[in-house]
């Protein structure tokens, strides 16, 4: 093995020798980047090869560079980079001529611009790089998307300057970073990463937060902000506030932090029942206003005889010996188990259970709409 591993560096040396690029070399022999022939090229402490300019090159340069796109220059010019490229025009003073838009070019950017993703545009003026594409936008008046609110125009102005790509996308969940990006520049903003005052952000956030609350009635649920689209994701309230709850507490809302009875915050229905979190307060909730009588934290061995039932609590109990439990967690494995050891002793056992689960928290008419009518 130690042999085959020698023999195959001394092929990468000859290779390297030779002038062949570290990336092709690395896909010669089934490695993942350059850098790592790169080390290796080091480890076998060989001379670093200095890459001369032929004069068949030069003719190259000359020809070529003032028209041709990079793909192609880079493909002649091998083992030439594009910046080594680039300095040797400079020193010859050879000028690249491409950055000039032909009409035709101008038209597609035209009818396109506010219609298709910058990749897309990429694709349909292929001598053109992303920057080019937005430099050229802005000067021809095109970066004004009218779909745009004042509300995301005064957010982007607010913190454009101190955000970063992955959180503008959050705070702004309508928009992807193209439209970001072209907005910006139309509106002349630039980044200041040094600039760490996040309060226009915090405040953002909280007075979403309220917005949303205040439309629900209630404290909203982190799985309710991951799916409306016009939120900012809870992963953007953990950043900026340390978790989802204390942006609840900041904003005068009861947060949500409870798991197996370990709350801080009771949480008291209307008929005064301790309740273990904000789901399991909106659903005693809806009963007492629906007229469902119920009973709470039932023992399952109170009900059934079964080995397994053990300590085990029902979350509510209706009329019928019908059992109703709230699954808050299924997708955690600990919680499953516990989970599926419930709906197996109910399904053993005849007992008719009625699951809820995280998504279901809106859905409740539906859910229980037979049953209301029923009794």
């Amino acid at each position: 093995m130690e042999l085959e591993l020698i023999n195959k560096y001394d092929l990468i040396k000859e290779d390297y020798l030779n002038g062949m690029l570290l990336e092709d070399i690395a896909i010669k022999y089934n490695y993942n980047n350059g850098a790592y022939i790169s080390y290796i090229i080091n480890k076998l402490d060989i001379k670093k090869r200095v890459n001369l300019w032929t004069n068949e090159q030069i003719e190259i340069l000359n020809e070529k560079y003032p028209y041709e796109t990079w793909d192609v220059l880079i493909d002649l010019l091998k083992p030439f980079t594009k910046n080594q490229i680039t300095d040797k025009a400079s020193c010859l003073k050879i000028k690249r001529l491409l950055h000039f838009w032909t009409d035709e070019e101008v038209n597609i950017l035209k009818d396109n611009f506010n219609n298709i993703s910058m990749k897309e545009l990429i694709k349909l003026i292929p001598n053109k790089t992303k920057s080019a594409i937005g430099s050229k936008a802005i000067k021809l008046n095109l970066t004004i998307d009218k779909s745009w609110t004042d509300e995301e125009i005064n957010l982007l102005k607010s913190i454009y300057s101190i955000t970063k790509k992955k959180e503008l996308l959050e705070l702004l969940p309508n928009r992807s970073a193209d439209t970001i990006t072209v907005m910006a520049n139309s509106l002349g903003l630039k980044k200041d990463y040094n600039n760490t005052n996040k309060d226009k952000i915090k405040k953002f956030l909280i007075d979403k937060l309220k917005e949303f609350a205040k439309e629900l009635g209630r404290t909203p649920m982190q799985l309710e902000i991951k799916d409306n689209k016009d939120m900012p994701g809870h992963v953007t309230y953990n950043r900026y506030f340390g978790s989802y709850s204390n942006a609840c507490i900041i904003a005068n809302l009861v947060p949500n932090m409870c798991l197996f009875g370990k709350n801080k915050n009771v949480l008291l229905s209307k008929n005064n029942d301790i309740c273990l979190s904000i789901s399991e307060l909106i659903i005693t909730n809806y009963f007492i206003d629906n007229n469902i009588y119920y009973e709470r934290n039932v023992l399952y061995r109170d009900l059934i005889n079964d080995k397994r039932c053990k300590g085990k609590i029902t979350d509510w109990i209706l009329k019928d010996n019908i059992i109703v439990e709230f699954f808050g967690m299924p997708n955690k494995d600990y919680y499953r188990v516990k989970m599926e050891e419930k709906i197996s002793i109910c399904k053993d056992n005849n007992i008719k259970l009625i699951e809820i689960y995280p998504n279901d928290i809106n859905k409740l008419d539906e859910i229980f709409k037979d049953y209301i009518n029923k009794n």
